[in-house]
C-alpha cells in the first residue's frame, strides 16, 4: 500500500529522507537514466534520485515505468516527490504533469512505502486534484491526513498565534519534553 502525504517542501521533513526529481535529459532517445547522489549534511546522509527523461519521450510517459520499478529497488520506505521538477520537465501545468506521471508510475509501483508530495505554498489544490484521480484509478494508493505534514505544520502555526500566554507556556512545555 502506498501511502500518499504533503510537505511544503523537503525541510518538512527528516534529512534522511530521499527525494525523487526529473529533468529534461541532453539526449533524445533511451528510457531515461538516473542519478542517485548521496551526501552528508549535519551528519545525516542524504539522498537523491534524478531521472533523467528524454525530450521523444516526455509526452508519451514511457519513462514513467522504469522509474517506478528503480524506486522500487531502492527498498525506500519513505521518499519526496518533487512536483516541481515534474512541471518543469513535462512543460506542462501542475495538474497535466502530475497525471500524466501517475498514469505512468502507480500501476508499476505497489511498495509499502509512504511518498511525500510537495505541494510548496501555492499547488496544494492542483496536487488533491491529481490524488484523487490516482485513488480512483489505482486501489493500492490512497491518501493518509496522517501524512499530511503541510496541514499539520498550518494547524499548529496558527493555534500558536491564537493561544493565550498560558497556552503559549503548556505548548512549550510539550515541546521540551517531547524532545526529551
Amino acid at each position: 500500500m502506498v501511502s500518499l502525504g504533503f510537505v511544503k517542501d523537503a525541510r518538512q521533513l527528516p534529512l534522511i529522507t530521499p527525494r525523487v526529481c526529473l529533468r529534461r535529459a541532453a539526449i533524445t532517445h533511451g528510457q531515461g537514466s538516473s542519478t542517485l547522489s548521496t551526501w552528508t549534511h549535519r551528519r545525516k546522509r542524504q539522498s537523491e534520485l534524478r531521472w533523467d527523461v528524454p525530450a521523444s519521450l516526455i509526452a508519451s510517459g514511457n519513462w514513467a515505468e522504469p522509474l517506478a520499478e528503480t524506486v522500487f529497488r531502492l527498498n525506500w520506505t519513505s521518499w519526496i516527490l518533487c512536483t516541481e521538477s515534474i512541471k518543469e520537465t513535462c512543460s506542462a501545468s501542475v495538474t497535466e504533469s502530475l497525471s500524466a506521471w501517475g498514469r505512468g508510475f502507480w500501476p508499476s509501483y505497489t511498495a509499502d512505502a509512504v511518498v511525500y508530495i510537495e505541494v510548496g505554498d501555492s499547488m496544494r489544490e492542483d496536487v488533491y486534484a491529481c490524488v484523487r484521480e490516482w485513488q480512483k484509478a489505482y486501489s493500492h494508493v490512497t491518501f493518509q491526513s496522517a501524512f499530511d505534514i503541510d496541514l499539520q505544520v498550518k494547524q499548529e502555526r496558527e493555534r500558536w498565534q491564537n493561544a493565550s500566554t498560558k497556552e503559549r507556556a503548556a505548548i512549550l512545555w510539550n515541546r521540551i519534553r517531547e524532545r526529551f
